[in-house]
């Protein structure tokens, strides 16, 4: 039973990737170095496979390093591409703030952090920290992120969509992810 249920999920992730995909085609990017609502709409699908499925409001805070005036337009243009009306699977409504790293401490109630482009070592340390105290899940376009265990989920869009995991900041979160999720996304 737990097999048909995976394979499912399996189903579901790579049909809404497609559909990812298919936004792409039809010119919702950003410049290159952006985020764009490519990656993010990609960072989403992954939530309905997420073991204690988040369910209702999400709130997205979108860090940035405010040292940095690139990560915060680039926190600005996640926002807008979520405020344009990005789809979110299961039909649950996504509201996304945007927070320099240093605040992540005080917000309350976030459940997603998505991490905004240039973020600095500093400031990163902070997201992952806050992240792992409050079982945030934190998604990141950085690989090394990712590979540096500071981040859940890192998120390549083009030219093929890649989906990298760290257990060890998934576990500091208290996150678990579906067997399916496991099988498709890569180990850091």
């Amino acid at each position: 039973m737990q097999s048909r249920v995976d394979l499912a999920c399996a189903c579901d992730f790579l049909t809404q990737l497609i559909g990812a995909l298919l936004i792409a085609m039809l010119g919702w990017w950003s410049p290159a170095l952006a985020t764009d609502a490519l990656d993010v709409s990609v960072g989403l699908k992954t939530l309905p496979l997420l073991s204690n499925r988040i369910i209702g409001q999400i709130n997205m805070a979108v860090a940035f390093d405010a040292a940095r005036p690139e990560s915060r337009m680039d926190a600005e243009a996640i926002k807008a591409a979520v405020d344009s009306g990005l789809d979110v699977p299961g039909g649950e409504r996504l509201t996304a703030m945007t927070v320099a790293a240093e605040d992540l401490p005080k917000l309350k109630g976030a459940t997603v952090i998505f991490l905004a482009k240039d973020i600095g070592p500093d400031a990163l340390r902070v997201v992952a920290q806050s992240a792992a105290a409050n079982g945030i899940l934190s998604i990141s376009t950085d690989v090394a992120c990712v590979r540096a265990n500071e981040c859940v989920l890192g998120i390549v869009s083009r030219p093929t969509v890649e989906i990298y995991f760290s257990r060890a900041a998934a576990a500091a979160s208290h996150l678990g992810f579906t067997s399916a999720f496991i099988m498709l996304a890569k180990p850091n």
